[in-house]
């Protein structure tokens, strides 16, 4: 199944440097044979059913000569593999930084990253199918003249994550005989950004072409970790559907790595509890309709001149070794008043303010899950407390070695405009 917003060969291409022209789609990625899921170190053989469709949703901004390709992927990670191969079948069209790509960040999607086959084992043949089957649409699009088109901001508030790390004192051997460790429970204490943006984009004649959105929240609580499914994006995806017709709609996750959706387990110490299917039906439905509201909150239309860049920052230089492996960070303004800013990894929720503090002046959509994927990002406060996020994802991730102190301001470097 393909979805797109047609583009009429009647629309010229623009001649000012500030209009956007925008075309977009969707491709259908569900896999159709049996294959291991990502996401979880303990899942056996492969998937039992298909609950839900996953999808590449893709815009492609075109200003004048500049051209950005947005390529939003259910899946856990993207991975080298996929990446690369999306690299060489468009090479001729789009240039490296010219292709953002993230991921969805759904733990009920298969494996595609190969470096990390503790987190699902990826199978070549689905990630030569996906690449293909994403590369031929974005040469379509392409190929064709793209609509003129209105591009606004909006954002809203959703109240469903929270700060999955709480202390917990635990009995041990030594002295003294208890200790503090940092468990992943729901902690309201410590605050996240619980903003939702979106981005809405239509035609000049007020055609919707598609729909951009992101939160902060990790997508984990679908209830059978044996099924396959877009998670809570897929849910916002078909009630932005209902609303505005069969249209394209990206995801963009958050900086998410400390925080989830809200589930509480009855007990004396707070804890998650795994949702039944009405719950996780419920939440996500609670979710969207946060989203539909923003969706109607007064917008801010897009101008400006696009541009974009793509560095990389060496594992190494955080403490970590991963061989070859590095982190990525891929910018790209649209316009003089929006900045997405896309980051290969999963960064803790305290880091959107950081991002923001270092581009006064502009909107920031933060993303992480872009590319390949090594490791978190642990502000220094974390890396001194321990926990999954600091030293627990390692061995799933394929990295070894430990975060050195004063990596946040190693990282906030990056945050700047330049990366400097």
């Amino acid at each position: 199944m393909q979805r797109g917003a047609s583009v009429p060969e009647r629309h010229e291409m623009p001649t000012s440097p500030r209009v956007f022209n925008v075309g977009a789609a969707s491709v259908d990625i569900t896999p159709t044979v049996p294959l291991p899921l990502a996401g979880y170190g303990d899942r056996a053989g492969p998937y039992t059913r298909v609950a839900d469709r996953l999808e590449a949703n893709i815009a492609v901004f075109r200003q004048s000569e500049t051209v950005v390709v947005f390529v939003s992927c259910d899946l856990l990670f993207v991975g080298p593999s996929l990446r690369g191969r999306l690299e060489a079948l468009l090479a001729d069209l789009v240039a490296a930084e010219n292709l953002f790509v993230s991921a969805t960040h759904t733990h009920f999607a298969p494996a595609t990253n190969l470096a990390i086959p503790r987190l699902g084992q990826a199978s070549h043949e689905y990630v030569e199918k996906v690449a293909l089957d994403i590369s031929a649409m974005v040469r379509s699009l392409l190929a064709t003249a793209l609509p003129m088109a209105v591009v606004e901001q909006r954002s809203g508030y959703a109240n469903s994550a929270i700060h999955r790390r709480l202390p917990v004192t635990r009995l041990r051997f030594g002295f003294p005989p208890w200790g503090r460790r940092w468990e992943m429970r729901p902690n309201e204490a410590v605050a996240v950004d619980n903003r939702i943006r979106v981005l809405t984009i239509e035609t000049t004649d007020g055609r919707p072409v598609a729909v951009c959105w992101s939160y902060a929240c990790h997508p984990v609580c679908y209830p059978d970790k044996t099924q396959v499914s877009a998670d809570f994006p897929g849910v916002v995806r078909e009630a932005i559907r209902a609303r505005l017709g069969n249209i394209p709609v990206l995801f963009w996750q958050g900086f998410s790595g400390d925080v989830r959706p809200r589930s509480l387990a009855a007990s004396a110490l707070p804890a998650f509890g795994a949702f039944t299917t009405e719950q996780w039906r419920g939440w996500s439905e609670g979710l969207a309709a946060s989203v539909l509201e923003a969706m109607q909150a007064p917008g801010e239309t897009l101008a400006g001149r696009m541009t974009l860049g793509r560095r990389q920052l060496a594992l190494a230089e955080l403490g970590l070794n991963g061989g070859n492996r590095n982190i990525t960070i891929h910018e790209v303004r649209l316009g003089d008043g929006l900045e997405v800013f896309g980051i290969s990894a999963e960064p803790v929720n305290a880091y959107v303010a950081k991002l923001e503090a270092a581009r006064p002046g502009s909107t920031v959509i933060p993303v992480g899950c872009i590319d390949d994927v090594p490791c978190y990002l642990p502000t220094d406060e974390m890396v001194a407390q321990g926990g999954y996020e600091v030293t627990g994802f390692r061995k799933l991730f394929g990295v070894s070695g430990r975060f050195r102190r004063g990596i946040e301001a190693r990282i906030e470097r990056e945050f700047g405009p330049t990366g400097t």
